[in-house]
């Protein structure tokens, strides 16, 4: 136990050292460098086992356990990865899983830094950050729509015509056009309804507009 707890001590000091990847202030090191310290304070003491975790394979997913034995000390780490996910895991999603379960057992060991986090694992994290970050920057603003005040339904239908002819005016295929209608449609509901229930000539010829508008869009807004 003497040996054991020096040779400990003696890893943490040397990882203390060890310059890794800085992330957010903090010093992340990676797996291989945290397996290699263990390798060169217990040669022919340690033994690393992993195997798959069939119940949690499905739906694209692999899930990894690793279990280190260092004399009569045991440490296990979990990881699951979906498959795709990431640059890294669009081929190599199952040796990702590997290497993180491996980073978190090392971890349970004491073999890291201020966090369980692998410098793999961080860095897949910045790279799922950085896309969901890069997608909601690209991804198109709903238009907004702000309900109005009508003296009556007339006012409304006039309003509710002049509309649907700017956005198809504004449009460039019929799904643009009728994703832009989308708002209107949802404030104006009542409104619509009314117009429905009390002139349904009124009713029609806003439908017409609608349609007619639509197919301008087809036929190159002739």
């Amino acid at each position: 136990m003497k040996d054991y707890a020096a040779k400990y001590e003696q890893m943490k000091q040397i990882l203390s050292k060890a310059k890794g990847m800085d992330f957010r202030g903090k010093n992340y090191l990676t797996v291989a460098t945290r397996h290699s310290v263990l390798m060169n304070a217990f040669p022919g003491e340690t033994s690393i086992d992993s195997s798959i975790i069939e119940p949690l394979c499905k739906d694209g997913m692999v899930a990894v356990k690793v279990i280190i034995k260092v004399l009569n000390n045991t440490y296990s780490g979990l990881a699951l990865e979906k498959i795709g996910s990431t640059f890294i895991n669009k081929t190599s999603a199952l040796e990702n899983a590997e290497t993180s379960a491996l980073g978190r057992a090392l971890a349970a060991m004491g073999l890291h830094g201020t966090e369980y986090a692998s410098a793999e694992e961080v860095g897949n994290a910045v790279v799922q950050q950085n896309s969901i970050v890069k997608k909601e920057k690209t991804k198109k603003e709903e238009p907004k729509v702000v309900a109005k005040q009508f003296a009556d339904i007339h006012e409304f239908v006039t309003f509710f015509k002049k509309s649907i002819e700017q956005e198809a005016k504004n449009s460039k295929t019929e799904n643009d056009f009728e994703r832009k209608m989308q708002p209107y449609l949802k404030q104006y509901s009542d409104s619509l309804a009314a117009v429905k229930a009390n002139s349904p000539q009124l009713h029609e010829l806003t439908q017409q507009t609608y349609i007619e508008n639509k197919e301008k869009i087809n036929k190159g807004k002739e």
